[in-house]
């Protein structure tokens, strides 16, 4: 009985390490095979190709050998590469995929698929590799440039979609990510803005700034908030910066005008509307902002001049009728006069009440 047993037991063995050895073998076989196939000349002449940036010349090189290999993650991760490089985001993501499904450890795979889901703006799919990829490394420095960068650019869709809570939370996110991007701060700092939560605008907006002090546009921002505040002085010291770092920033000067406006320095805001409307004459509101300077000093002529261009640039703005109707009234010219602010009235229905007070005192 226990020479039987024996004999059972080196039986079970010798099968045991002959399927092992098989399996040895079988693997080291596979790998040998593989070895083998990259010394085919198409898969040689495609990666080649790819070096030397015939990248047309590497994808059809390497369809070919795929058609014979089709188990090769390598040549659907370089096909990936070649079509990356030209743009064909579409087809890079959907290599990139074949080789993880083929090699589902391979992290550098799940890296370009990544950078392809980046370049072709599907951000939630480019987060789902990231955050992937972040779990298995241990440097995640570089991971958290690109996971930051990708909740950045989401954010940026929803700030320009008016989804200003969710381009919060993206941007919250890109902070977490890397705090030191002065931009992510930025892009928080614009979409509580647009909220009209000027404070929290504020505190981001003078982060962003301490980060990258050389962004004239950060400036500029800040002091749109200060000036829904009614801090004119604190705005007007932002705009400044904003004007020395880029002198040719047209919105700089438009707000400095409007501070100036507001606090009743008609000549610096004439002097700033101007300056803006010289940078960038094709903007209505700069030319229709210096043509209200010029009412209030009751420079009834330029005023007009003025209301001229900004209808000649839009023909739909009703607050520019409506005041150039108001400088030919100044000037008795009641015809004139009543036709603007008909016109107002039609273009903009709220102005009803007043414009038929006004036309109501007319001759």
């Amino acid at each position: 009985m226990k020479l039987k047993l024996l004999f059972i037991l080196i039986t079970v063995l010798t099968i045991a390490l002959c399927i092992g050895m098989f399996l040895i073998i079988n693997e080291i076989s596979k790998e040998r095979n593989i070895n083998f196939n990259h010394l085919d000349e198409d898969y040689k002449n495609a990666i080649s190709a790819l070096n030397n940036r015939e990248y047309d010349k590497c994808i059809k090189l390497l369809s070919k050998y795929l058609s014979t290999y089709p188990n090769d993650a390598h040549a659907y991760y370089f096909r990936g590469r070649a079509n990356l490089q030209l743009g064909n985001y579409t087809y890079a993501v959907e290599n990139f995929s074949k080789a993880i499904e083929l090699q589902p450890d391979s992290l550098i795979y799940y890296e370009n698929r990544a950078e392809a889901y980046l370049l072709n703006q599907s951000y939630q799919d480019a987060i789902k590799d990231i955050q992937l990829i972040k779990q298995k490394m241990n440097e995640t420095a570089e991971i958290s440039e690109i996971l930051g960068e990708a909740y950045y650019n989401i954010g940026i869709d929803e700030v320009n979609n008016k989804r200003y809570k969710e381009a919060i939370e993206y941007s919250s996110k890109a902070i977490e990510q890397n705090p030191k991007k002065a931009k992510y701060y930025f892009l928080r700092g614009c979409a509580y803005e647009f909220l009209k939560q000027y404070e929290l605008a504020i505190e981001d907006l003078k982060q962003a700034i301490y980060l990258d002090p050389t962004i004239s546009d950060y400036y500029t921002e800040i002091s749109q908030c200060y000036f829904e505040l009614k801090n004119y002085n604190k705005a007007i010291d932002y705009l400044n910066t904003s004007i020395e770092l880029n002198s040719k920033n047209h919105w700089a000067y438009y707000l400095i005008g409007l501070c100036y406006y507001k606090k009743g320095n008609l000549q610096k805001a004439l002097l700033n509307f101007t300056n803006a409307y010289n940078i960038k004459n094709n903007k209505d509101e700069y030319i229709y902002a210096r043509g209200n300077v010029h009412l209030k000093l009751k420079m009834y002529d330029k005023a007009i001049s003025d209301y001229n261009i900004a209808l000649s640039l839009n023909p739909s703005n009703a607050n520019a009728y409506f005041n150039r109707g108001m400088a030919f009234l100044s000037k008795s010219d009641f015809d004139r006069a009543k036709s603007d602010l008909k016109q107002a009235k039609k273009l903009d229905p709220s102005l009803s009440k007043e414009v038929n007070s006004i036309l109501n005192s007319l001759p």
